[in-house]
């Protein structure tokens, strides 16, 4: 953080436009100035410029997260108005914002990897959920199939027959029932 002027401030654009466009040295930029009138080493011209750049950058990064905000709370207050996506369309989403990195020419690696490695959460979210209707078809397939198989039992003749002999302990019932089921012996 800047706490007071700089006898430079006042040569800013031209500065910037000398460093920027025309990618003069130090030396050349120190020359200029004093034919301007401001006289000023090679080494503070030099540590304001690095300065200038850092104040920059941190500007540059502070509009970058107030996008960042604004976007997300657009998209927040779109989700309350709509139903939240489905996660397609977050895959969608990502797969932009990917697209837009690398098509700006971000060169910074990091920002892509940390783009990417958001789809990792949501594709295993998607993995999930598929897993679990996957569950779901297979729980309701043994219900069906066990009832349908209880069916056919009940409508059996024989096992009418185990199970109405009144002369049998209820464990040669379910052993009889067993082998008739299983076709051995019960363990």
């Amino acid at each position: 953080m800047k706490t007071r002027p700089s006898k430079l401030d006042q040569f800013t654009d031209r500065i910037e436009e000398w460093f920027g466009a025309e990618k003069i040295t130090i030396a050349a930029a120190r020359d200029r100035l004093a034919g301007l009138g401001c006289h000023v080493s090679s080494g503070r011209l030099s540590q304001w410029w690095s300065a200038r750049q850092q104040r920059a950058m941190e500007d540059q990064l502070l509009a970058r997260v107030a996008s960042g905000a604004q976007l997300s709370r657009e998209i927040e207050s779109r989700f309350a108005r709509n139903a939240p996506p489905e996660v397609s369309t977050i895959i969608q989403l990502l797969q932009t914002i990917i697209l837009q990195l690398g098509v700006q020419g971000t060169s910074d690696e990091r920002l892509l990897l940390i783009a990417s490695n958001l789809l990792r959460p949501v594709m295993e979210w998607q993995k999930l959920e598929q897993s679990k209707a996957e569950f779901g078809l297979a729980k309701e397939r043994f219900q069906r199939e066990t009832c349908e198989l209880f069916v056919q039992w009940a409508e059996d003749q024989q096992a009418k027959d185990i199970l109405s002999a009144g002369n049998k302990s209820n464990e040669e019932k379910i052993a009889a029932v067993y082998q008739l089921m299983f076709g051995g012996q019960k363990k």
